[in-house]
């Protein structure tokens, strides 16, 4: 019963990592193909800042881009899930529109006129001189720039000026350029070139793609559920696919197409067609966007009329065609070059017509497909040179871990096979004295009648355990997903909600453990401590959502939430969460538990404080213990912040899996150490220091977080550091709680195997 009991554990433990991942929307894994001229809309996300992590919509009255004119076209893109609102994620169709294969100079249309208010001006400005970009997406893939672009080919002021070979991609683009940049007023983005790479898709992959509805309405060519791309796998065997047979000389996708599917109405009579679909109207390829890149420029254009400049005048009104890049009076170059004047963004952008502009540039990547589109922003310059700093931290953290296993294998353990063979045989031989001579205790033997003495609130300790464990389950699971699909690292809404999914599951397992763990301790009220769980950490994880979401409402931010939300999350709570743990907690009083080795003495044991050597002191060691396992953690942790707070992808999952066990090891060991020199003191109050010791009490981390705000962050908002503060303060909160399960647990077996290992008269 407690084999299949454990399995049980172990499934439900990997069940929501593993399984869940599978069924979750992942970018770049349901690609669309679509023919030459086929319409492509750009979707505008929100407005986020690397220094502000306060976002803001993309459309909304204080900013001045042009919407949609279509109203309906201003709701949310798709039914949102509960991990893409969380994580503020608000996509919007834009009013930039694209043509499959067409290098277009184009200009975006606006309803109302094209000129700023004071108050627009202003906001923009504050976003601006705060590092805002826009965050967008084309046909479902992050649009991404590179940082060292800040400024049409670079920052004036060199101190704000990345070197190339450091900057990595980052989403989106920014919305213009800061006067500490410029040395002098803040210029306005309001062109954007867009590189789009595209992959053409071979006869046998157009096979796996059958027609369908995008998102936008638009007709596009979509991949096929897996169960149908094998059927026709099946069938290109047999060589028949549907109703066409498939040749050497005639080889084409069972694709539905009619007659004037995209291409007009089949009239080619007709001379109104529009010049784009006359560059290859017998063409039948498909093709794939495989990668986007943006960068914006502030270009002050002359010749405004009606929003369209003279140099990009896009949409003629006279033949409603558009025009192509390469016939256009405008050269990319010369705008990079810095051949056109900056925007200024000032109050006078409210007495004239702003243009908002894009240019749009193919390029075709054969090799280049969905399954590899991510490496190009993973594999960077600077994530590269990470990778060698990155071996030379690993073989540090095992030269801690090395040091702490020598401490105790050839010190604690050294020491206990001495104590082990002296007890006993001092035992043997009083027992030959018949009981004449008496055996004196002393050391950790001296406080077995007390040391499993329970301490004070030891049903609140049973429940930080339980909780620390949790946390580690959540931590291991989510390591080892993103470690076997790091596409994960990309879309944070899918990360949140598996590991809103793995909390809840993770009530079951961790039920189960809380009742085994009552009862190895013999604690009476074992039903209140579940009940102490299902609300003690789930409680502390809604009431910082509830706090950081009322800072985001104050400050109208996307991310913020509604009331309904917090009704939602109530309910999964009330609803999954504690219905899980009390079932979990009924299979926990089947598990049999061992006695312990030891009984307790009636009455306990004094301390003598004068055995206590000074370091041994509680304010010392805690201070002292927390070292060895911070310093395993710290550095990948700087990275992890680092790529949190300067937008840089992280895809250094198997490195970071690594660290995680070395730095459980690290715990486990170091409470190891502190327990044993505690015990040879004869302190027997070593139930509440296992637990505390790995971690310090997140004093370590907490100097830490300290430090990389001052010098990294760098947060310009009080709500931001608000927010900072309550998202550290939760980090720091699942950090001691981990560390201080994993050396609670291991102190717990270490007690039991040498008391268990000595014989008692």
């Amino acid at each position: 019963m407690r084999r299949i009991l454990l399995l049980l554990v172990f499934i439900l433990c990997i069940s929501p990592g593993i399984c869940v991942s599978g069924l979750l929307y992942v970018p770049g894994l349901a690609p669309t193909a679509r023919r030459f001229g086929d319409e492509v809309r750009l979707e505008v996300n929100k407005l986020y800042s690397l220094t502000n992590e306060l976002p803001y919509p993309y459309y909304e009255p204080r900013t001045p881009f042009c919407p949609p004119i279509d109203k309906h076209e201003l709701g949310l893109r798709q039914n949102l899930g509960l991990g893409a609102l969380l994580s503020g994620a608000r996509p919007q169709w834009s009013s930039y529109t694209f043509y499959m294969l067409l290098e277009t100079c184009d200009s975006v249309e606006c309803e109302d006129q094209t000129r700023l208010t004071a108050a627009q001006v202003k906001w923009m400005q504050k976003l601006i001189e705060k590092n805002y970009r826009a965050q967008i997406m084309l046909d479902d893939i992050p649009v991404y720039s590179d940082a060292a672009e800040l400024f049409q080919g670079g920052c004036k002021k060199g101190s704000y000026k990345r070197k190339k070979n450091l900057a990595g991609p980052q989403q989106g683009f920014y919305l213009g350029v800061s006067s500490k940049c410029t040395g002098g007023p803040v210029h306005l983005n309001n062109h954007l070139h867009f590189v789009i790479y595209y992959h053409t898709l071979t006869p046998t992959e157009a096979m796996n793609y059958e027609e369908g509805t995008a998102p936008d309405g638009t007709k596009v060519q979509m991949l096929r559920k897996r169960n149908a791309r094998q059927k026709v796998k099946k069938n290109k065997e047999n060589n028949l696919v549907g109703d066409t047979i498939i040749t050497n000389d005639n080889l084409k996708a069972d694709i539905p197409m009619d007659d004037n599917d995209f291409y007009g109405d089949g009239d080619d009579d007709d001379d109104d067609d529009d010049d784009r679909y006359t560059k290859n109207t017998e063409d039948t390829a498909f093709y794939t966007i495989v990668d986007v890149t943006v960068q914006g420029f502030s270009v002050d254009w002359r010749d405004v009329k009606d929003g369209r400049p003279s140099a990009c005048p896009g949409v003629n009104n006279n033949n409603e065609e558009r025009i192509l890049f390469e016939n256009s009076s405008l050269n990319i170059m010369d705008i990079k070059n810095g051949k056109y004047p900056p925007l200024v963004l000032n109050n006078s952008l409210t007495n004239r017509s702003i243009a908002w502009t894009y240019t749009v540039e193919w390029h075709e990547q054969p090799d280049l497909q969905w399954g590899t589109n991510w490496e190009k922003y993973f594999n960077n310059k600077k994530n590269k040179q990470k990778s060698g700093i990155h071996y030379f931290f690993i073989i540090y953290s095992l030269l801690i871990v090395l040091s702490m296993t020598s401490v105790v294998v050839f010190i604690v353990i050294r020491a206990l096979r001495r104590d082990f063979a002296l007890y006993n045989s001092l035992l043997e031989k009083s027992k030959e004295d018949n009981f004449d001579s008496i055996l004196e205790d002393h050391g950790w033997k001296a406080v077995s009648g007390d040391v499993f003495r329970l301490p004070k609130r030891a049903d609140d300790l049973v429940v930080l355990v339980v909780s620390g464990i949790h946390v580690f389950f959540l931590t291991a699971i989510f390591i080892l997903g993103t470690w076997i699909q790091y596409e994960f690292s990309s879309n944070r809404q899918s990360i949140i909600m598996i590991i809103l999914i793995q909390f809840l599951l993770s009530s079951l397992p961790c039920g189960i453990f809380t009742v085994w763990l009552s009862k190895s301790l013999h604690l009476p009220q074992r039903w209140l401590t579940i009940i102490k769980y299902v609300c003690g950490l789930p409680g502390v994880v809604f009431i910082t959502f509830l706090l950081s979401n009322i800072v985001l409402r104050l400050a109208r931010s996307t991310g913020a939430v509604s009331f309904v939300f917090f009704i939602f999350l109530s309910i999964l709570w009330i609803c999954v969460f504690v219905p899980l743990a009390f079932i979990g907690a009924k299979f926990g009083f089947l598990i049999p538990v061992s006695t312990l080795p030891r009984s307790v003495n009636p009455i306990p044991r004094r301390i003598n404080t004068s055995l206590m050597p000074v370091f041994l002191q509680t304010r010392y060691i805690l201070f002292l213990s927390g070292l060895a396992p911070v310093g395993v953690v710290l550095f990948e942790l700087r990275l992890l912040f680092i790529s949190l707070f300067e937008g840089y992808s992280y895809n250094f999952f198997g490195f970071l899996m690594l660290v995680f066990l070395l730095w459980s090891l690290t715990c486990g060991l170091t409470s190891i150490c502190v327990v044993y020199y505690r015990l040879c003191a004869e302190d027997y109050h070593w139930w509440w220091l296992s637990f505390a010791a790995p971690s310090s009490c997140g004093l370590h981390l907490i100097l830490f977080v300290i430090f990389f705000y001052f010098a990294v962050v760098k947060m310009t908002t009080v709500a931001a550091t608000v927010l900072f503060t309550i998202y550290m303060g939760l980090l720091t909160l699942f950090y001691v709680l981990c560390s201080g399960a994993i050396g609670f647990l291991s102190a717990w077996k270490f007690v039991n195997v040498i008391f268990a290992s000595v014989k008692f008269d």
